[in-house]
């Protein structure tokens, strides 16, 4: 059976919502000590955007990072993978 990849939706226009996929990795805490002295730094948490939908009426769009890329936009992914990743963070520590 496949996984499911982990997706984020956001309501827009009031018609139907964007569908966010994304990769995420919830890090690595730090170890200060280990029994033989050594440690380790720890590794943040990180959310990576994969693809974006329309989705309307249960229909899934083509990939719209495609679109764009084809028509030349540009899109900065860092705030919503951030919001994406305070999303996740703020239901892990409920």
């Amino acid at each position: 059976m496949a996984k499911k990849q982990p997706h984020f939706d956001t309501e827009y226009a009031g018609k139907g919502y964007l569908r966010v996929y994304y990769d995420y990795d919830p890090g690595e805490p730090e170890v200060r000590y280990y029994p033989d002295g050594s440690g380790h730094p720890g590794a943040p948490s990180w959310v990576e955007v994969t693809k974006i939908v329309a989705r309307i009426d249960g229909q899934e769009s083509d990939c719209l990072i495609t679109i764009m890329e084809e028509l030349g936009c540009s899109f900065d992914f860092d705030e919503l993978e951030q919001r994406i990743l305070e999303d996740l963070e703020c239901d892990c520590h409920e």
